[in-house]
């Protein structure tokens, strides 16, 4: 029987060194969904490099190749898993390793995201033991793929009740989109010129700044405001908007409603 579920991309990140890593995390994945997806109306969709990027980088303005990494795993990713074994990775030319890069991307661009990072109990390489010295999030070890396996398996359950990313999906979704949409078009009411710029992240993700604040995830409730006419483009690329008329109205209704 069908259902409806909200998928979540779960990027898979590591060096070259944990193939029975990856696979017991991909069998954990699948495993998880078959016993809790239609429950839950979650379902986890797990992302690899060799599996989900093109080999291709035209359409990419970083043409590293973990720049196009970036734009296919990262970027789309709701939640980074990384494990370390020996092996910390390659230098990209920005970061130590492809797999640090990621970790930094997703602190820097996307801090509401979990990450969750295993390392492996007896390592011999000591940049691993000096990073997780370094890391300040939570991390756990691991003895082998096993008992990686295993206690991944607990940590989907507690990341979907718990964590306040997956949990939006207990909001109903007009709600959801008409409350962001008051927040979007209040920062927007703070800025000076009462603009925002827009800019596409990937084919559906945008990125909105305004009054010095940057806003992923909102491509919804930006396309309510739209709609509403409480904002229009300010510029021929559609890269600027702005508050219109019946936009400013509508900010002091909802502080007056907020004052009631």
């Amino acid at each position: 029987m069908s259902y409806q579920a909200t998928v979540y991309n779960l990027m898979i990140s590591c060096p070259s060194d944990v193939k029975k890593e990856q696979k017991a995390l991909r069998d954990c994945v699948v495993r998880w969904n078959g016993a809790h997806a239609e429950k839950n109306k979650i379902s986890l969709h797990p992302l690899f490099f060799k599996t989900d990027v093109p080999n291709t980088s035209a359409d990419s303005k970083d043409k590293r190749t973990q720049g196009v990494i970036n734009q296919y795993l990262v970027t789309p990713s709701d939640w980074l898993v990384v494990v370390f074994k020996n092996k910390i990775g390659s230098d990209t030319g920005k970061s130590i390793s492809g797999t640090i890069e990621e970790i930094e991307i997703f602190q820097k661009d996307y801090p509401e995201r979990p990450i969750s990072i295993y390392f492996y109990k007896r390592t011999h390489n000591p940049k691993i033991r000096q990073y997780k010295r370094k890391w300040k999030g939570i991390w756990k070890e691991y003895r082998d793929s096993n008992e990686l396996e295993y206690e991944f398996f607990i940590d989907i359950s507690h990341m979907v009740n718990k964590n306040t990313y997956f949990r939006q999906k207990f909001i109903d979704p007009t709600k959801k989109i008409e409350e962001r949409a008051q927040i979007l078009i209040s920062e927007v009411s703070g800025d000076v010129k009462q603009l925002a710029m827009v800019s596409k992240l990937t084919e559906q993700e945008l990125k909105i700044e305004t009054n010095g604040c940057r806003f992923i995830g909102y491509e919804m409730a930006f396309e309510h405001l739209c709609k509403k006419r409480l904002m229009e483009k300010a510029d021929a690329k559609g890269e600027v908007y702005i508050l219109t008329s019946l936009g400013k109205q509508y900010v002091e209704a909802i502080k007056n409603y907020q004052s009631m």
